[in-house]
C-alpha cells in the first residue's frame, strides 16, 4: 500500500514539474509587439500586426548619401539629396493606392572622351498617384501612373526608416528616357 502512494506521489509531481516547464514559456523577447516599441522598433514578427498606411503617409528624408550612379557607363550620378511624401494612402488587404511627391537633385559628370561636370540635376516626381501591391512582409511593389511608368519598391524596416528600391527612367539634360536604378533609404521627418 505504501509503494502505491509513493508511485502516484511522484507521477504526480513528475505531472507537475511538466506542467510547469511546458506551459511557462521563455517571457517573450524585444521583437514582440508591446506599446515600449511602437513608434520606434521594427515592425515586429507579425507583419499584419501594423497600420501600413500610417507608416508611410508623411515626409521623409534620405538618410544615406553615398548612392552613385553610372548610366551607360558614360554618365556618373552621385546623390546630393532626397525627400519624399506619402499621403492619401488607402490599402485594403494586399492592394492599395498612395500620392508620392519625390525630390533628387544629383550631381552629374559626362564621362565621354572628356570628363566634364554637367552640374545638379534635379528629377522629382509631384503628387503622383501609385498602385501598391503587397510582394512580401513589410515589402511592396508600387507602379507610379506617371509617363515613364515608374517602378518602386518599399520595404518597411521600421516605424519610421524605410529602404526604397527606384527603377526609373527620367528626362536629363533633354535626353529623355535615361534609365536608371538605384536603393537609398529614408527616415520619417
Amino acid at each position: 500500500m505504501i509503494f502505491v502512494r509513493k508511485l502516484v506521489f511522484w507521477n504526480l509531481m513528475i505531472c507537475l514539474c511538466l506542467s510547469v516547464f511546458v506551459f511557462s514559456g521563455c517571457g517573450g523577447s524585444a521583437d514582440t509587439d508591446s506599446s515600449d516599441n511602437l513608434g520606434t522598433g521594427i515592425p515586429n514578427n507579425n507583419p499584419e500586426s501594423y497600420n501600413t498606411a500610417e507608416v508611410l503617409d508623411g515626409n521623409w528624408e534620405v538618410i544615406d548619401q553615398e548612392v552613385v550612379i553610372n548610366v551607360d557607363s558614360t554618365l556618373e550620378m552621385y546623390l546630393v539629396t532626397a525627400s519624399m511624401s506619402f499621403t492619401d494612402t488607402e490599402i485594403t488587404g494586399t492592394r492599395g493606392l498612395s500620392t508620392i511627391t519625390l525630390h533628387e537633385s544629383w550631381r552629374a559628370v559626362l564621362d565621354d572622351d572628356t570628363r566634364s561636370y554637367m552640374g545638379v540635376i534635379p528629377i522629382n516626381l509631384d503628387s503622383e498617384v501609385m498602385s501598391m501591391v503587397k510582394s512580401g512582409a513589410d515589402n511592396w511593389r508600387c507602379e507610379l501612373f506617371d509617363e515613364f511608368k515608374t517602378v518602386i519598391n518599399i520595404e518597411i524596416l521600421a516605424y519610421n526608416i524605410i529602404k526604397v528600391t527606384e527603377h526609373r527612367l527620367a528626362v536629363i539634360n533633354g535626353s529623355s528616357g535615361i534609365e536608371y536604378d538605384n536603393v537609398m533609404t529614408f527616415r520619417k521627418k
